[in-house]
């Protein structure tokens, strides 16, 4: 049987009802083609790593893969309308932000 690669159940943690960005990472490096490709991985999921609460995103310092989640970028998540002009802006801001990470940005 072949495992789906797009699956990320195995970073599922029920204890958090979350999920593992760096896990995710690592799975989306192993499909990346080739050494110049750089991936940005965009998903609805709740993520976090273990020394934090959750995550907007999470990136490799100069490697090559990007996850960011829209699940805490949305109004609604804080019982507020939706509104989609605004999660266009947060995760427009928030894909930036981990890519610069990949070209080896570091937070100021």
């Amino acid at each position: 049987m072949h495992e789906d690669p797009l699956n990320i159940d195995f970073a599922y943690d029920a204890r958090r009802n979350q999920y593992y960005s760096t896990a995710i990472l690592q799975r989306m490096l192993s499909l990346a083609s080739d050494a110049q490709t750089t991936c940005l991985g965009v998903t609805h999921l709740d993520l976090f790593i273990p020394i934090l609460t959750f995550l907007f995103g999470e990136a490799q310092l100069s490697g090559r893969c990007a996850l960011v989640s829209i699940h805490r970028l949305r109004e609604e998540f804080y019982g507020l309308p939706p509104n989609s002009n605004l999660l266009w802006e947060r995760l427009v801001k928030e894909s930036v932000h981990e890519l610069g990470h990949v070209v080896g940005l570091r937070h100021c």
